[in-house]
């Protein structure tokens, strides 16, 4: 079974991301710096952030560096002793992380990252450890010391994983975490919100369309007032065939609903791994979806106001 994270893309206050694996088993970057007709260049001097196990999945998060106004990005993967490893960009370099205190992580599972800082520096690591009938664990660190967090069940062992978070600087009573994966029969996406306490498993979809492996991606933008999720997987029905399905979720109401028009020009991903951004300018709202397609090329299906435009290809 394909991983389902092994693409991560990043948003920062100012240009993009993106994290991926290529052949020789090492991890690398990606740079877009957020200006109309800028193009992807490599990172890191061209050169790898790190290796990996073949197939890792990956994960990447913030953390604003005050009271500066830098970003400190925290990269994970599992490493070739199968246990999830973390990379730190930091003063213009990229170090090895903390030891994270991680379970075994076996083939074929997936990551997901939440990071957001104020007097506290928090971030949360999502993962599958072996031996565990397919539960997903948290891993919880605060200003660099780790421990165990929660234990969620009902997840499809294999399942791809995506977390957001509400504004990284809401009041605690108001700060959530929304975590997603597949259902053990894969026929349902399950959501589980953290706000002061996790909550039980809320089915977001239940449709025997569902694409068996299929990635999973998810983005959040806006206030509390205004607040907006997005869903992104692939949907085996007559009509879409295969392709990325957009799901939903604006405050009002509060609910989950696919979007009125599907995505038109829109990947067909299946089984590939899934990762998206989103990004305000003057045009509004800009959101791009990513799915890793070869050795050298990544395609991006992208949203800009009004609608969905042709898919593109990134290469490097």
């Amino acid at each position: 079974m394909p991983n389902n994270n092994g693409i991560a893309a990043l948003q920062l206050n100012l240009g993009s991301r993106l994290y991926f694996q290529q052949s020789d088993n090492k991890i690398y970057e990606l740079c877009w710096n957020g200006r109309d007709g800028d193009k992807w260049y490599r990172g890191n001097n061209s050169e790898a952030i790190c290796s990996a196990r073949p197939d890792t999945p990956i994960a990447v998060t913030k953390v604003d560096d005050l009271p500066n106004t830098s970003q400190i990005m925290h990269l994970y993967y599992v490493g070739t002793d199968d246990y999830v490893k973390e990379y730190v960009y930091k003063d213009d370099k990229w170090v090895p992380g903390d030891n994270l205190g991680s379970a075994r992580v076996p083939q074929g599972t997936s990551l997901a990252v939440i990071g957001w800082g104020k007097e506290k520096k928090n971030i949360r690591v999502y993962y599958q450890p072996e031996d565990n009938d397919g539960n997903v664990q948290e891993l919880v660190g605060i200003d660099g010391r780790w421990s165990k967090g929660s234990s969620f069940s009902g997840a499809h062992m294999g399942t791809p994983l995506a977390v957001v978070q509400s504004d990284q600087y809401a009041t605690t009573s108001d700060f959530t975490i929304h975590l997603f994966f597949y259902s053990p029969d894969n026929t349902s996406i399950i959501e589980k919100v953290w706000k002061g306490g996790w909550a039980g498993n809320t089915t977001v979809m239940h449709d025997q369309n569902l694409v068996h492996g299929g990635g999973l991606a998810a983005i959040h933008w806006g206030l509390k007032s205004a607040y907006k999720m997005r869903l992104y997987f692939p949907f085996n029905d007559s009509v879409i065939k295969g392709k990325v399905m957009e799901l939903a979720y604006d405050t009002p109401p509060g609910a989950w609903s696919p979007t009125s028009a599907y995505p038109v020009n829109t990947l067909t991903s299946n089984t590939s791994p899934l990762t998206a951004r989103v990004y305000g300018n003057y045009k509004g709202t800009n959101i791009s979806v990513f799915m890793k397609d070869g050795e050298k090329s990544i395609k991006e299906m992208y949203y800009v106001s009004p609608g969905w435009g042709p898919v593109r290809e990134i290469n490097w």
